[in-house]
């Protein structure tokens, strides 16, 4: 608060307009929505939506704030000139020319591997941030350091480790798609997949593995641009940021319970994947599917129910993952709005169902490559659903060949705010899948098979992967009951958009833009 304080009684005359007409916001407020885009580098989900202002508006502020610290640089950053740089050098080990640095990046070119697995040359910014008074801002942290930050931020490039997590996510949002693909063109029911439980299973699974095998199965989840080695600490930071609140979650590894697992790998496993490594016995079929069973139970509080019905007695190794949401919308669909309406599951069948209803702004975009409109529905939890409905006439199934990352966040990017009248189907999900025949056609083989090298976990020498097993359980309802929640009232009846046929949703969490889960409603009256 006193960083604020300080911050708006420097930048007040220069930000501050002199009448309230047609500003109603405050300078406080203009350099809190400066300072929150600078920090996160986006306007829609951490600006717009959380402070419900217009993009021109964060622009003005944006602009307006970086304007006035510009004209104040050179009153907080001072680069040395005929001052005494012998003390300063002698924290850089008196490298020649070096009076200082903050942070560094790499660059990318083309010869030479880092520890990162890519090209680049390590470049170290060689400035010094001072304060006028000749207190260092980075030592002595206060009012006026804040301003020096502020300053850096705007100079400096992300860090490695954002950009490592920007790569996690942007791969597994990649990889969720394509294997999403594969499970759809399978079936005409419907389909439901979380991509980041079974992320978090498949990394467990990753750093068990060495050699071929490792390599291969990085390869098939498009992580050969990312350190094995750093993996798990990035995707611990992933796991921390996605909501928890309303996701119930979990992966696992079950070994035989005749391997000696590594402390090392349980270890890695338990506090940087937040997964489960439990051995079972599966010469005792009863057992063993029990044990799996109760943990599945255990992980999504009674949600997932009779996870898997039968194990070979010869399986050295499975691996599980589960998952159970309840998506809680805001603003919240009213179920005293709810009304039975037709689906048209097909040109032959149409069902009755709850609609959902709800008058209000909405973001929205049309995709007229795709013949498709996105819906975007916030969720409370800092989640989102894009709901991708086709057009009267095309095939669902012809929009989910295009379903890929790039074109998720290209949705993203497109999205328009409008007033809208929805009608959205009531729905719940519970979808099993055995993922070996789908894996392998991802070209993930190698370690289902007999020359598998699990020899990171430690006793599981002569070891593979019989099968992966997942399940997810959604249900999309309304949020209230509380007949005050109403639907906006407009001078004019705005358009109708009606869920009223197959479409796809994606559910992502906005700050992140992790890819939460993907999936199909062919019929919504069938799980």
């Amino acid at each position: 608060a006193q960083s604020i304080i300080y911050l708006n009684n420097i930048l007040r005359p220069n930000i501050a307009h002199v009448t309230h007409r047609g500003h109603s916001l405050s300078s406080v407020h203009i350099i809190c929505i400066a300072l929150r885009f600078f920090a996160n580098g986006s306007f829609l989900y951490n600006i717009g939506d959380a402070e419900h202002v217009s993009k021109a508006t964060v622009c003005r502020a944006v602009r307006n704030v970086t304007v006035a610290l510009k004209r104040l640089l050179y009153s907080f950053v001072v680069f040395p000139g005929h001052r005494p740089t012998r003390f300063i050098k002698e924290g850089f080990h008196k490298i020649a020319g070096v009076i200082g640095c903050i942070d560094g990046t790499h660059i990318p070119i083309r010869s030479n591997v880092n520890r990162k697995s890519f090209h680049s040359i390590n470049v170290q910014h060689r400035f010094r941030l001072c304060l006028s008074n000749t207190q260092d801002a980075m030592t002595h942290p206060g009012p006026i350091s804040l301003v020096s930050i502020v300053l850096v931020l705007l100079l400096s490039p992300a860090s490695s480790e954002t950009s490592a997590l920007q790569d996690l996510i942007s791969r597994n949002a990649d990889f969720g798609a394509r294997l999403y693909r594969v499970l759809a063109a399978r079936t005409d029911e419907n389909v439901l997949l979380c991509p980041f439980t079974l992320s978090a299973a498949l990394t467990v699974l990753l750093s068990a593995t060495n050699g071929q095998t490792r390599e291969q199965l990085q390869a098939g989840l498009t992580l050969t641009r990312l350190d094995a080695q750093t993996l798990p600490d990035v995707f611990q930071t992933l796991r921390n940021a996605i909501p928890t609140v309303s996701l119930q979650q979990g992966a696992a590894i079950f070994p035989s319970q005749s391997v000696q697992v590594a402390s090392s790998y349980l270890n890695l496993v338990q506090t940087k994947l937040g997964g489960t490594v439990q051995g079972v016995d599966y010469t005792n079929a009863y057992e063993a599917i029990n044990t799996i069973n109760q943990w599945a139970l255990e992980q999504t509080v009674d949600q997932v129910q009779d996870f898997i019905s039968e194990v070979d007695h010869q399986t050295q190794l499975l691996l599980a993952a589960v998952t159970a949401y309840r998506a809680s919308f805001t603003p919240p669909f009213n179920a005293s709005s709810t009304q039975d309406e037709r689906f048209y599951v097909d040109s032959y069948h149409v069902v009755m169902v709850p609609m959902m209803f709800r008058a209000d702004k909405y973001l929205l975009a049309y995709d007229a490559a795709v013949k498709a409109g996105v819906l975007k529905l916030p969720m409370t939890d800092g989640a989102a659903m894009l709901a991708v409905l086709p057009d009267e006439g095309v095939d669902v199934t012809a929009v989910e060949e295009e379903v890929t990352a790039d074109k998720i966040q290209a949705w993203i990017r497109q999205l328009k705010k409008t007033k809208l009248e929805v009608q959205f189907p009531r729905f719940s999900l519970d979808r099993s899948y055995s993922l070996k025949d789908a894996l392998q056609t991802l070209d993930i083989t190698q370690v289902f098979q007999d020359d598998a090298d699990l020899s990171n976990m430690g006793g599981a020498e002569g070891s593979k992967l019989k099968q992966v097993y997942h399940t997810s359980v959604i249900s999309v309802e309304e949020s209230s009951s509380d007949t005050s929640a109403g639907n906006a009232v407009f001078s004019s009846p705005p358009p109708r958009l009606t869920f009223n046929r197959p479409f796809i949703f994606i559910i992502y969490h906005q700050s992140t833009s992790g890819l939460m889960f993907i999936g199909r409603v062919n019929d919504p009256t069938c799980k």
